[in-house]
């Protein structure tokens, strides 16, 4: 069955003045990224416990300023998506970004570990009238950001552009539209401004001190993009987004075709069977109910960590003293995924090296249960043998015979992994 993703990053530099979604724009210690995204690690662990079959057909990172983190935090999330679900083989995975938090190396980053589509907020072109509804970002800002990520391959991104905004007459909702449809972009979101409660423009508003377009001159504008946007080979398929043919967005499609989709995350909504979820929007709360959901009855050696994923065992990570490899303790369940999932931290680490200590004279099905197969092996002095083994995608591994436990009858067998 195909499902849908999607993970929400509540997180913002600055709250835009319209804006009622589940987000924080108050000033974050880094860490606080890193222990939300440890926690969305283990949610999306959960729902393999309960979706083991499923296949993912779209993911989608919104917020909050999904952009906002480091990329290596968001690819984090996607590689842990990726090794506990099946994945459709044109699968459609989106981030939304502000274009006053991207730059050329991580659209790059982004581009080159699997987002294949961009969502930019850009709402409008004139830089006063950014200013005018919290946007952090100017319009060259806007502009540069679609360039880079033309230039680095993206084939498929979005624009956000937004109507009835105070100030905002037809003319300069025309000016922002011709822009749009100069930029050689796929896909076009048009949102009319909505005056929330809890909002700086709800409060304004309250206050009689927000002048907006009348009633008529918002329809004009409604009706100007409704009009235009078709010429420019824009076709609408849904009320508020308008694409290029086959560049429709399937995420959006899903919502609205009734099809089942998870919610991860803090304040994020989900739907499956034929029920509506939601989780706690409160970041703390999410956090320390995934943290608590991590913790076991076993303790894990001195300077290792100790996961514990549904349906797929135990695992204990630590680094050696000097950093230069990642070992893995005491693997159950499957070999492989328990390899991929190392190899992330590693990565995150810049290590180069992983290592695992098998306690089995069974090398070959222990190589096996990890993805790999032997293609040679050398005899060692004690009578032994040194074991090479590759894997699909050419990675190496050396498995070097050892004595354990004081019993030297006993062979064990020492894995290094290259990453």
């Amino acid at each position: 069955m195909g499902f849908g993703i999607y993970i929400h990053i509540p997180f913002c530099k600055q709250k835009c003045f319209y804006c009622d979604f589940a987000s924080t724009a108050k000033k974050v210690d880094e860490t606080l990224y890193e222990q939300y995204i440890n926690a969305l690690c283990q949610e999306i662990t959960m729902y393999q416990a309960l979706f083991p079959d499923i296949c993912i057909d779209t993911i989608y990172f919104g917020g909050g300023t999904p952009s906002i983190l480091p990329p290596d935090l968001i690819i984090r999330a996607l590689n842990i998506v990726k090794a506990n679900f099946a994945l459709n083989s044109d699968i459609e995975i989106t981030l939304e970004a502000n274009p006053g938090t991207v730059d050329e190396q991580k659209l790059q980053y982004l581009y080159q570990n699997g987002i294949n589509r961009l969502s930019f907020g850009v709402q409008a072109v004139q830089n006063d009238l950014l200013q005018k509804i919290g946007r952090i970002h100017t319009i060259k800002e806007a502009e540069m950001a679609i360039e880079m990520a033309q230039k680095i391959g993206f084939k498929n991104i979005s624009m956000d552009l937004m109507y009835g905004l105070p100030g905002q007459t037809l003319e300069m909702l025309k000016e922002a539209v011709s822009w749009a449809v100069n930029k050689n972009i796929q896909h076009i979101s048009i949102y009319g401004l909505q005056i929330e409660e809890n909002t700086v423009f709800g409060r304004l508003y309250d206050q009689g001190k927000l002048i907006l377009p009348s009633e008529d001159e918002s329809e004009m504008m409604y009706d100007y993009l409704t009009e235009q946007l078709p010429k420019y080979n824009y076709n609408r398929y849904e009320i508020s987004n308008f694409a290029k043919i086959g560049y429709e967005s399937r995420h959006n499609l899903a919502y609205w075709q009734d099809k089942f989709y998870l919610g991860l995350g803090a304040g994020a909504h989900g739907y499956y069977n034929q029920k509506r979820v939601q989780n706690p929007f409160d970041i703390d709360e999410y956090i320390k109910k995934y943290e608590q959901k991590t913790k076991d009855k076993f303790k894990p050696k001195e300077g290792f960590k100790l996961f514990y994923l549904p349906s797929r065992g135990f695992c204990e990570i630590g680094t050696t003293k000097d950093n230069s490899m990642l070992m893995i303790y005491q693997m159950c369940g499957d070999g492989k995924f328990w390899r991929d999932f190392a190899t992330v931290f590693a990565q995150m680490l810049e290590i180069k090296k992983l290592g695992t200590i098998c306690i089995r004279e069974n090398i070959k099905a222990y190589i096996r249960f990890w993805g790999y197969k032997i293609t040679k092996k050398e005899p060692f002095n004690d009578g032994s043998f040194i074991y090479y083994a590759e894997n699909k995608e050419g990675k190496k591994a050396r498995i070097s015979p050892v004595h354990m436990h004081d019993d030297i009858t006993r062979i064990s067998y020492y894995v290094t992994w290259d990453i």
